[in-house]
């Protein structure tokens, strides 16, 4: 709430002041307009940052007093609507569990092998209504469940933070361990304060690697940095987020060798399983139309998808 009290003196000067504020034909007075209009016009933010209408502190306050309204917003969004919300979870893990009862048909041989035949999966719809599945950038107005992003894929679209919910609530039926890890390509300062990308880290013979279901990659984490192999041996590299704080643990372990070998067989292998499966079953929308139409439905109502 440091931001909120900031807010309220700047505000509070502007109109003992009596200070207005011009920008092109906007007349305003008082921050929690000028956060409103800003936050709506970025080339607004670039133009006057750039030429100095106004400083970097005072658009960061502004920035972050939208980000506070929004968190606000969402609480009572959630409060609202907790029984549509608990609808759904029952639904989404009666899914989830039937998921995981069919994958008892994988048989293998370590962590690695399973995310990338569960990779391949994602990719070719096994998991989504009508075997359609499409990567979406979507905005989060209406993501206030986490732990229901995973139906966004049920439903047939998401992005990062969908992938990685999903995948994870079927590893951890499977009682593989593995955890959120939030990560950052930006540039300059902001790549170490926030994160626009999600993946998951699991162990394998004691030793530590991450996964990518978003990019189809395979990486080695260490405390600054992760570097990742996609399937197709291209190279990327992000910047570790520790947004939840509780990363310490994870990232003292040893790291597993990616040697081209391991990468090649783990690769041979998920596609391999993953298509003997889709040969055998079709897809879980062949199997289970109505469960998933239902929570499809009530997904869409509960969080309304805008692109």
């Amino acid at each position: 709430m440091y931001y909120r009290e900031v807010i309220n003196r700047l505000n509070d000067k502007f109109k003992k002041d009596k200070k207005i504020l011009y920008f092109g034909s906007m007349e305003l007075i008082g921050l929690s307009n000028l956060a409103v209009y800003i936050l709506g016009n970025n080339n607004f933010i670039n133009s006057s940052i750039s030429s100095g209408i106004f400083s970097s502190t005072l658009a960061s306050i502004c920035v972050l007093y939208h980000f506070e309204k929004e968190e606000v917003y969402k609480e009572k969004y959630k409060e609202k609507n907790m029984d549509k919300y608990y609808e759904l979870k029952e639904l989404y893990d009666e899914y989830i569990d039937k998921v995981v009862n069919i994958l008892s048909d994988i048989k293998y041989e370590n962590n690695m092998q399973l995310c990338t035949a569960l990779d391949y999966l994602l990719d070719t719809g096994f998991f989504s209504r009508n075997e359609s599945y499409k990567y979406t950038k979507l905005t989060d107005k209406y993501e206030v469940y986490e732990d229901l992003f995973g139906t966004f894929i049920v439903e047939g679209n998401g992005v990062c933070r969908h992938n990685s919910v999903f995948i994870s609530d079927i590893l951890n039926k499977l009682n593989v361990k593995n955890l959120k890890i939030y990560c950052s390509n930006l540039k300059g300062r902001m790549a170490l304060k926030y994160s626009n990308h999600v993946l998951l880290g699991l162990m394998q013979d004691d030793k530590k690697f991450v996964y990518d279901f978003t990019n189809n990659s395979i990486g080695q984490i260490n405390r600054e940095f992760i570097t990742l192999i996609g399937i197709n041996g291209k190279e990327s590299k992000y910047h570790v987020i520790d947004k939840e704080n509780n990363l310490e643990d994870y990232l003292s372990k040893e790291s597993c060798e990616l040697d081209s070998e391991t990468l090649a067989r783990s690769v041979v292998f998920g596609l391999k399983a993953g298509y003997d499966l889709k040969q055998k079953l079709g897809c879980m929308y062949d199997l289970e139309p109505k469960l998933m139409d239902e929570i499809s439905e009530k997904s869409l109502k509960l969080m309304p998808r805008k692109k």
